[in-house]
């Protein structure tokens, strides 16, 4: 069994375990030699605006993001971060500050959140509480990301790890992925899986921060990207 995303929800799609297993095996990638992703420090909100990245892509990964130049990563940004480091860094690359909206949550299973957009590219920071609503398995992560044009800002590309960018067919992704995208009703599969969280809520799914790929909302032929998500437990992580 397998949770998939569809329009702000999720459903449980009867698809082979195997096929799962697969998929997730021929996604995940080998970890790469990275700069310490930023986390929050004491120091964070009292440094000055960060001065203008030269960055041409950001590549979502399980944990966080990297900002790169020619291939190269200029800076790692955790979703442990705070909001205030992860989206001023963000800014600094992309060159244009985020519309911060303020979010009341809707009933008592959510919680509230701030959301931080830039046209194509939107980051969610959750106001979770020791137990409130918005459960997180990690415990940690808040914010998380949703990528649904490929280019932001001033032409920076945003893709996952194999090179899959919002926009892309959902025939060309899969083919990426090595899935079938008629496989399901609905296509939403990880195209990247991180470490293992702890025991599987489901037995054989994997409990762990994933990047997603899924339909578009706005058009089910093509592909948005949004990181990260539990496909073992069907939480936001």
């Amino acid at each position: 069994m397998r949770w998939l995303r569809k329009a702000g929800c999720f459903i449980l799609s009867a698809v082979g375990i195997v096929g799962v297993l697969v998929a997730l095996s021929a996604c995940s990638s080998p970890p790469t030699s990275r700069p310490s992703p930023q986390t929050q420090s004491p120091a964070a909100e009292a440094m000055p605006s960060p001065s203008p990245m030269a960055v041409d892509t950001i590549v979502v990964h399980p944990t966080g993001i990297d900002l790169t130049a020619s291939g190269v990563v200029q800076m790692s940004l955790a979703y442990t971060a705070t909001a205030e480091l992860f989206t001023s860094q963000l800014a600094a690359a992309i060159g244009t500050p985020a519309k911060v909206t303020d979010r009341p949550s809707r009933d008592y299973r959510e919680a509230d959140s701030t959301s931080y957009e830039w046209p194509g590219l939107m980051i969610v920071d959750e106001h979770r509480k020791e137990g409130g609503p918005g459960p997180s398995p990690s415990g940690t992560q808040t914010l998380s990301l949703t990528a649904t044009q490929p280019t932001i800002g001033r032409g920076i590309a945003i893709q996952t790890v194999q090179g899959i960018k919002p926009g892309d067919t959902v025939a060309s992704a899969a083919a990426k992925l090595g899935v079938d995208p008629a496989a399901s009703e609905y296509f939403a599969i990880p195209a990247e899986t991180g470490p293992t969280l702890g025991p599987p809520a489901v037995q054989g799914e994997f409990n762990a921060n994933a990047v997603g790929v899924e339909q578009a909302v706005a058009d089910p032929s093509v592909v948005s990207i949004f990181a990260p998500y539990n496909f073992g437990d069907g939480h936001d992580i």
